[in-house]
């Protein structure tokens, strides 16, 4: 036996001696967001996210965890904080949510939003200021945040068609009802392709924000050690940015939007 496969089985013993004593799975949720996570026609968990967690924690860490997808943000915030959950996918950074959410170091995807268009409008529209936008019919949801830009140029002179959720917005789009709606863009990409009017829409090339979101780990969660299994995430997490596995996930579920 060389010294060097000795080292490597030291090390081995050592990583594994650092794991957390897993006293049951994992309990994982999120809000089902196609591509990051969803279940496909046959029921299988599927996205972005889903593959991140299984490739550290099962991969790398053999860690077991079973993942819900819960369409309701309050009931998941009321359940983490009666410690219900262990981790939450993908959430981006907000003073109230530390109240009951910890923040890992890293962050595994950035996301987007841009005004989506018709494609025969592509040149009518632009997007560098919203003064740009003054006069099109613009598509919102009550309640999203978008910017604060973006409600204040709403209240003085941008033509909003505000609707209670972002389901009816690409269908108003597609029928010439609004001119634009501002959509996560990847999430709205991938609907067109599966949706079949990828051909019909395209988004302007000026983001009207970007923003890093985070696997996020539940504070009041009784799994034991869980603040070494997030630095542990954290430095799978930054391996996988380092050689390249991460970039390619991103490209497989079309996360790498061009601005």
């Amino acid at each position: 036996m060389t010294k060097a496969t000795k080292w490597l089985i030291v090390i081995g013993v050592l990583l594994h001696m650092s794991l957390p004593v897993q006293a049951r799975e994992l309990i994982i949720v999120g809000v089902p967001a196609p591509p990051m996570r969803y279940f496909d026609e046959q029921k299988n968990l599927k996205g972005f996210d889903i593959e991140v967690i299984d490739f550290i924690l099962t991969r790398r860490l053999g860690l077991k965890y079973t993942v819900k997808l819960i369409d309701s943000s309050p009931r998941i915030k009321k359940e983490c904080q009666k410690g219900h959950f262990d981790i939450l996918l993908s959430f981006s950074h907000k003073e109230e949510r530390s109240i009951y959410l910890i923040y890992p170091k890293e962050s595994h995807v950035s996301v987007a939003w841009h005004f989506f268009i018709l494609k025969k409008n592509a040149g009518k529209i632009v997007f560098n200021t919203y003064e740009d936008l003054k006069g099109w019919r613009i598509g919102a949801t009550a309640g999203k945040s978008y910017t604060p830009a973006f409600w204040e140029a709403g209240k003085s002179f941008l033509k909003l068609d505000i609707m209670a959720t972002d389901e009816p917005q690409i269908r108003k789009l597609l029928k010439g009802r609004i001119d634009a709606v501002p959509l996560e863009t990847a999430s709205a990409l991938y609907e067109a392709r599966t949706g079949r009017y990828l051909n019909q829409i395209t988004y302007l090339k000026k983001p009207i924000k970007r923003k890093p979101y985070y696997n996020t780990f539940v504070k009041n969660s009784p799994y034991p050690n869980l603040d070494k299994l997030m630095k542990m995430y954290d430095r799978e997490l930054k391996e996988m940015k380092g050689n390249g596995t991460l970039a390619a996930l991103q490209r497989k579920y079309g996360l790498e939007v061009s601005d």
